[in-house]
């Protein structure tokens, strides 16, 4: 009888161990929202073209190549002024991030720009 209670146990101890292991930490970033505004154009355009290109590197730190397949396609022949577009677009939109960080920021603004 008490095998039958540890079993379920067991099951429920390691399922919640291996989710636990997966989930993804993701640093504090160097600027947030606030900041990004706070910007003039040529230091929005220089960010915003290097986070992207930082993007587009992560296959070096072992992200999944085919996991950027949908931001390589939508970011092709860009520049910096796009965008800086697309990122206020979405500040512009939803206010209450502007005090987060910046790149996770840009995570957001790309995933809505690229679903389009």
């Amino acid at each position: 009888m008490r095998a039958a209670n540890i079993l379920p146990l067991l099951i429920l101890v390691f399922s919640t161990a291996s989710y636990a292991e997966s989930k993804v930490s993701i640093s504090t970033g160097f600027i947030t929202g606030n900041t990004f505004r706070a910007l003039d154009v040529v230091s929005k355009n220089l960010y915003a073209t290097g986070i992207i290109d930082g993007m587009l590197l992560s296959p070096l730190y072992g992200a999944p190549k085919g996991n950027l397949a949908q931001l390589e396609k939508c970011t092709e022949g860009m520049n910096g002024q796009q965008l800086v577009a697309i990122f206020n677009k979405y500040l512009n939109s939803d206010p209450e991030v502007w005090d987060r960080g910046m790149h996770t920021i840009v995570y957001s603004a790309m995933n809505v720009a690229c679903k389009t």
